[in-house]
């Protein structure tokens, strides 16, 4: 008997401790900048940029550790490209501008547009882990940005212009430590999904109730991320 295995992409993240895949999605692309304008020479390319928003980095800050806000919006490329391509123009847009933070977007069953942010989730097991947090931040080149509020075994963690991965690598890494309870990567691009988008309760990868015939539950529990993202800036 034959039996042919489903191809998985390089892309993941975890949820329960399984694997969900992700495709690249070759049209759209987050860029967080530190003003609310794409540099000249990304705009000289054609690209188009939705409204730019602030991120809010400089409000309540770790340790009060000072940082500035940047600014962080969504890119659509007009031209059709392979995911080699589209991999390529990203790193050249990097290595361009050396103050912008680029991240790919995905697609997934059931969204075909789901963008990755520079901010990724870190839940630890007990509170004295803060310290195994901050060592794990410093040596892997990522900055903890805040402690939630209302919920203080989790942090929000933030990828910066010298980061060697994007946030969905880092929340990865630091969920396969094994050192914390949990990490996930912020896949909203900090929008407001649960509130905005008159398409959300279609997509079950955000928030699965069982549309399409799907298992409830199995989702990204983005409502619950953002709403403990907000919560931490009020």
């Amino acid at each position: 008997m034959c039996i042919i295995a489903k191809a998985q992409t390089p892309y993941y993240y975890y949820y329960k401790d399984e694997k969900i895949y992700l495709s690249l999605n070759t049209q759209y692309a987050y860029i967080s900048t530190k003003e609310p304008q794409l540099p000249d020479n990304i705009q000289q390319r054609g690209i188009k940029a939705e409204e730019f928003l602030s991120d809010l980095s400089d409000q309540r800050p770790f340790q009060n550790k000072e940082r500035s806000s940047r600014f962080y919006t969504e890119i659509k490329f007009e031209e059709k490209m392979t995911e080699v391509q589209y991999l390529n123009l990203l790193a050249d847009i990097k290595s361009n501008n050396k103050d912008v933070i680029i991240s790919p977007y995905f697609k997934m069953e059931g969204n075909d547009k789901v963008g990755l942010s520079n901010f990724f989730y870190v839940n630890i097991k007990e509170e004295k882990d803060t310290v195994i947090l901050r060592q794990m931040a410093e040596r892997t080149g990522a900055a903890i940005l805040r402690q939630f509020r209302f919920t203080p075994l989790w942090f929000t963690l933030v990828t910066t212009e010298a980061s060697k991965l994007n946030a969905l690598e880092y929340a990865n890494l630091f969920h396969e430590s094994r050192l914390f309870k949990s990490a996930e990567p912020d896949l909203m691009s900090s929008t407001l999904l649960c509130v905005n988008d008159p398409y959300f309760s279609q997509q079950w990868g955000l928030k699965n109730i069982g549309q399409s015939g799907g298992k409830p539950g199995v989702d990204i529990n983005a409502c619950a991320l953002h709403g403990k993202f907000q919560q931490d800036m009020m």
